[in-house]
């Protein structure tokens, strides 16, 4: 009976590290909401967990991406609140996404600390990966920030690159 907890706890164990890895692969409410859902959910999640006050808004009707640019993206505007949470000392930012007609537009802003892009060395792996997976899109990152000044990252991604076949209605 001893060896047959031990298993089960070990089973249990295993179960939800695959949960967790898998997690962070393919975003569960991803999947189930959709990319805007989700990061409505993960702004409000951020939000609850940091006290900083997150305001999320999108187009009436926001083009449904690819899955892949769809992970993209959620996991940049996720770096990007990690970012905010970790570093802005802000106690409010914003997440914007746009339709743009030929691209689509993902902009975080906060009005914390800023700092000064030029000097962020190569150490700061997220900064780096938030342009790499755009980069991956065929698409631009530009990040505007002064000390004091709070930070702003826009992300552009070509529509023609991520596009999904059909539209999908949200609500403001």
């Amino acid at each position: 009976v001893e060896q047959l907890d031990l298993v089960t706890n070990a089973l249990r164990d295993g179960v939800q590290e695959v949960r967790r890895l898998s997690e962070r692969f393919q975003p569960r409410n991803l999947t189930a909401a959709g990319l805007v859902g989700a990061l409505r959910q993960l702004s409000e999640k951020v939000s609850g967990h940091s006290k900083i006050r997150i305001d999320f808004g999108t187009d009436m009707s926001f083009p449904r991406l690819s899955e892949e640019a769809e992970v993209a993206v959620y996991r940049m505007v996720q770096e990007c609140l990690n970012n905010v949470c970790r570093h802005s000392q802000s106690t409010e930012a914003r997440v914007r996404l746009l339709d743009c007609g030929d691209h689509v537009e993902i902009e975080v802003q906060d009005w914390g600390v800023g700092f000064n892009p030029d000097m962020v060395g190569d150490k700061h792996y997220g900064l780096a990966g938030l342009r790499h997976r755009a980069r991956l899109l065929k698409g631009q990152t530009e990040i505007h920030s002064q000390p004091n000044q709070g930070t702003r990252v826009s992300i552009r991604l070509p529509l023609e690159a991520q596009h999904s076949r059909d539209k999908r209605e949200v609500s403001p």
